[in-house]
């Protein structure tokens, strides 16, 4: 059959596969998935990217995002009355035992650290995304926040920067310490390794310090996967995109970076960082709430690709960094209207939560998604790695 007469054929899958993770039920095996008989060689590889990009991916009753790392904090905002600050959470682990100094409080640091526990049925998964610049800030603040690192059961680098990769051998040691000793999954792209650097205005390089090898990694207990192709991991809760399409036009990237050629001996231009991916968590009647630690793709361009990746289910959140502050500035307006044309008509009506602010690289928040079962939402912005945290609360 040729694949334009499988076309309608082909809908039918991915919209039974939509509608199928939204309830939460588990893949059926590849025979007649439209009731026609033995399925052709066209409608087998459809529904091969039907297991790829929807079937592995279990929709969770819901998702917790520790911020551990964040370039900014700030004790003194006034939150909702359903957010948890630093503060209150500190009262809450230590009732009364505790007076209020600097020896309590987390401290910030350029780059990005999130914690994401996945609750679904009676199972609860724990993922790392990221690590922050380096083990001091990031040791230090999971500590102060009463953090049980020996639940991490997978680390996922979102790219090759060290302001997000620069704690991850401490961040394995911490980890094994508090597990047994067991080795943790590492989930990498191949082109995070090449060293890279900025190009100066009077054509000098600024290195960039590299993040940990492969060797590296394993010699602390890492189990690499390093991979370009999309998958899930986290017993199918977590989604890691692969590469992500360039076709917003207007986001290219980060302007004067250039990585190391092939032989080691030059600088070849990198602006584009294909190594960059973001998850995803598929939160049970609610949608896909998408973390992109620093959106050198472009934002419109992975909430783009998200929506490629799972076709009818709803974008519902967006949070993490979105460099849309100094070299990038120019791109705002654009960026803009890219969002609001990623709104389709069936949900306009349903407004994609964007949860980072505009003035900088790494602005992110903890945030949490009630399923069915917890009968509401709550989003709310939150500056810097603390203890905040969102109840779910219905909506009005």
């Amino acid at each position: 059959m040729p694949i334009v007469e499988a076309v309608p054929d082909a809908l039918a899958i991915l919209q039974d596969a939509c509608n199928s993770r939204q309830r939460g039920e588990q893949a059926g095996g590849p025979p007649s998935m439209t009731g026609r008989g033995d399925a052709s060689p066209a409608l087998l590889v459809l529904w091969q990217y039907r297991r790829q990009i929807m079937t592995d991916l279990a929709a969770v009753d819901s998702v917790d995002i520790q911020i551990l790392v964040d370039n900014v904090t700030d004790s003194l905002s006034s939150v909702p009355s359903f957010v948890e600050t630093e503060f209150a959470g500190l009262g809450r682990r230590r009732g009364a035992a505790w007076v209020l100094g600097g020896g309590c409080l987390c401290c910030a640091a350029h780059g990005l650290s999130c914690l994401l526990t996945i609750r679904g049925g009676d199972k609860v998964h724990t993922v790392l995304f990221d690590t922050g610049p380096e083990d001091r800030t990031f040791e230090q603040n999971a500590s102060r926040l009463g953090i049980d690192l020996g639940s991490i059961e997978a680390m996922v680098l979102s790219h090759g920067h060290w302001d997000h990769a620069g704690a991850m051998l401490r961040a394995l040691q911490l980890v094994r310490d508090r597990n047994g000793g067991r080795d943790v999954a590492c989930y990498t792209h191949p082109d995070m390794f090449r060293s890279r650097a900025i190009k100066l205005a009077d054509d000098s390089f600024r290195p960039m310090e590299d993040v940990p090898s492969v060797a590296a990694l394993q010699a602390n207990g890492g189990r690499v996967v390093s991979s370009r192709e999309a998958q899930t991991i986290a017993g199918d809760t977590v989604f890691v995109s692969g590469e992500i399409p360039r076709k917003s036009g207007f986001e290219t990237g980060l302007p004067g970076q250039h990585r190391r050629t092939e032989d080691g001996k030059g600088w070849e231009p990198d602006e584009v960082l294909m190594d960059e991916r973001f998850i995803a968590v598929n939160v049970r009647d609610k949608g896909l709430v998408v973390l992109t630690a620093c959106s050198h793709a472009g934002v419109v361009n992975v909430l783009a690709h998200a929506r490629a990746c799972f076709p009818g289910v709803r974008l519902h959140a967006v949070l993490g960094g979105l460099h849309l502050s100094g070299v990038n500035e120019a791109g705002h307006p654009a960026d803009h209207q890219g969002a609001a044309r990623l709104r389709s008509r069936r949900h306009r009506r349903r407004p994609l939560h964007r949860l980072a602010r505009h003035d900088s690289p790494c602005q992110c928040i903890r945030r949490r998604q009630a399923g069915a079962a917890g009968g509401g939402q709550a989003a709310a912005v939150l500056n810097g790695p603390s203890d905040h945290w969102v109840r779910s609360r219905p909506l009005p």
